[in-house]
C-alpha cells in the first residue's frame, strides 16, 4: 500500500520534464478538462443541456489523449456518451458531493449504486462506441466526480486483482477497488496528519506543487498507480536521501520543477538540495532497480494462483479487437501459424492505430512480470511467430513447457538473457514449478 512519500514522489516524477517527457502533455489535458468549470457545472448537474460538440471537443478528446482511442471525426461517440450521462443522472447526482473518504461502502444501497453507474456504461458501449470499455468508464467517471471516481486501465487493475481477486473489470470490481482505494486514502490522510499536522494532503501536495486547480486525492493515488503499475516504476530506496538534509518535507517547498541547459542536472522538489544542484542519476529518474528476489518474486505473486486460462468473456473490447485480427488472417490465410508484423500491419489498417498490446501475453506457453492476462488463445513459436489455437486449449496429452525470459529495464542484470521453464500447461491446466532457487 503506497505511503505519503510514494504519493510525493510520483507526484514530482509525472511532472519531470527529464522523467517522464510524455505524461506531461497528459496532465495538461487534465487540467484543461478539470479546469473548465463551467463544462464540469453542466456535465455534473445539467447534461441535457451539454452540447455534443462540447463534449466531443472536451471530454471525448481529453479520453483520446489519455488513450481511449474512442471515434471521434464525427459527433456519434459524443452523443452516444450524452445519452448514457442523461439516462443515469439520477444516480450519479446523488452521490455528487461525496468524496472516497465520506463514501460509505458499508451501505448496500451505495454499493449497488456504485455497480449500477458503471455497468450502465457497458450496456451503452455498444451504442457509444465499440471500444469504450472498463478504462474509459472511469475515465469519464472521475471527470462527472474526481473526488470519488478514480482512473484505472489494465495495467492497474492487474495489480489490484492480485491482492484482491474480486477486483475485475465489471460494476462489482469496481466498487471492490474503489474500497481499496478508500483504504489507501484514508491511511494517507493519517500519515500527513501525525507528520505534518494536516488534515488535507491533497490540497496541502497541490499549493506546493503549484497545481491549480489543486488536484483530488484520488488524482494523486492515480498518479502513483500509473508510475507503478502502469509504467512499473518504483521510488527508489535512497530517493529521500537524495533530497537533501531536510528530507522529501522541505524539498516540496524548495522549487519549481525546471531543467537546464546542460540537459543534465535539475532541481526539482524532490531531488534539489537546498542552495544548489544535484547531477542526475539512474536512481534518481525513477527506473526501477529490482534485486533478483524480488523480481522473481513479482512473477510468483502474479502466477501462482493462476489454474487455468480464461474464456473469450474475459476480454476487454481492445483485447478482442486483437484476438479478431489474429483469427482473420489466421482464417484466410488457411495457416495456423500468424506473424508479429502481420497483426501489427492488419491492426493498423482495421483500427487507425498502433497495436498498444504484446500477443506473448495471450500465449499458453509463456509468462512474464509486466501485463500477463488470463485469457490465452496462441502458443509461442519462433521469434515473431505465434500459433492460433484458441480459447481453452486443451493440448490433449501433450505437456507444453511454459517460459519465462525476464527482461525490461527492471531487470536484473543476472537473469537478462536465461530462459526459464516455470511450469507445464497440460489438459487446461497450469503446473508451476517457479525458479526458487534464485530466491
Amino acid at each position: 500500500m503506497p505511503n505519503l512519500d510514494d504519493i510525493i514522489w510520483a507526484a514530482i516524477a509525472s511532472r519531470d520534464p527529464i522523467i517522464l517527457r510524455e505524461a506531461l502533455s497528459g496532465n495538461q489535458a487534465y487540467l484543461d478538462v478539470i479546469g473548465n468549470e463551467g463544462f464540469l457545472e453542466t456535465l455534473r448537474y445539467h447534461p441535457k443541456d451539454l452540447d455534443v460538440n462540447e463534449i466531443r471537443n472536451i471530454l471525448v478528446k481529453f479520453l483520446n489523449k489519455w488513450g481511449c482511442m474512442l471515434r471521434n471525426y464525427d459527433t456519434v461517440t459524443a452523443s452516444n456518451l450524452k445519452d448514457c450521462i442523461v439516462d443515469i443522472h439520477s444516480d450519479l447526482l446523488a452521490i455528487q458531493n461525496y468524496s472516497i473518504l465520506d463514501f460509505d461502502f458499508e451501505i448496500t444501497e451505495n454499493r449497488d449504486r456504485i455497480e449500477h453507474i458503471f455497468n450502465s456504461f457497458w450496456f451503452y458501449r455498444s451504442r457509444i462506441v465499440k471500444n469504450f470499455g472498463p478504462t474509459a468508464t472511469s475515465k469519464t467517471l472521475h471527470i462527472i466526480n474526481h473526488d470519488l471516481f478514480i482512473m484505472w486501465d489494465d495495467a492497474i487493475r492487474l495489480h489490484y486483482w492480485t491482492q484482491n481477486n474480486d477486483i475485475i473489470d465489471s460494476g462489482e470490481g469496481y466498487c471492490f477497488f474503489l474500497i481499496e482505494i478508500k483504504r489507501i486514502a484514508e491511511g494517507l490522510v493519517t500519515e500527513c496528519r501525525e507528520r505534518f499536522n494536516v488534515a488535507d494532503p491533497a490540497l496541502w501536495l497541490s499549493e506546493r506543487l503549484n497545481i491549480d486547480p489543486p488536484h483530488s486525492l484520488v488524482k494523486f493515488i492515480d498518479e502513483f498507480n500509473w508510475l507503478a503499475y502502469k509504467r512499473r516504476l518504483t521510488r527508489p530506496s535512497d530517493w529521500d536521501k537524495a533530497a537533501g538534509q531536510g528530507g522529501i518535507e522541505k524539498s516540496i517547498l524548495d522549487s519549481s520543477i525546471r531543467k537546464d541547459k546542460s540537459n543534465r542536472t535539475y532541481r526539482s522538489p524532490g531531488l534539489a538540495m537546498k542552495g544548489g544542484e544535484v547531477e542526475i542519476t539512474e536512481s534518481q529518474k525513477g527506473v526501477p532497480v529490482l534485486d533478483t528476489k524480488a523480481y522473481i518474486q513479482r512473477l510468483i505473486q502474479k502466477h501462482e494462483y493462476r489454474r487455468s486460462p480464461k474464456g473469450e468473456e474475459s476480454l476487454t473490447n481492445t483485447q478482442h479487437n486483437l484476438y479478431d485480427v489474429i483469427k482473420d488472417i489466421a482464417e484466410s490465410s488457411g495457416k495456423r501459424v500468424v506473424l508479429r508484423k502481420d497483426i501489427q500491419l492488419t491492426y493498423k489498417r482495421r483500427f487507425n492505430e498502433e497495436l498498444n498490446l504484446l500477443p506473448t501475453d495471450f500465449c499458453y506457453n509463456s509468462v512474464n512480470v509486466g501485463p500477463d492476462f488470463e485469457t490465452k488463445f496462441l502458443l509461442k513459436r519462433n521469434r515473431g511467430e505465434f500459433e492460433f489455437v484458441g480459447f481453452h486449449w486443451p493440448a490433449s496429452d501433450r505437456q507444453l513447457e511454459i517460459e519465462w525470459s525476464p527482461t525490461g529495464r527492471d531487470c536484473p542484470e543476472e537473469l537478462k538473457g536465461k530462459t526459464f521453464i516455470v511450469g507445464i500447461y497440460h489438459r487446461g491446466t497450469y503446473f508451476w514449478d517457479f525458479p526458487r532457487d534464485h530466491i
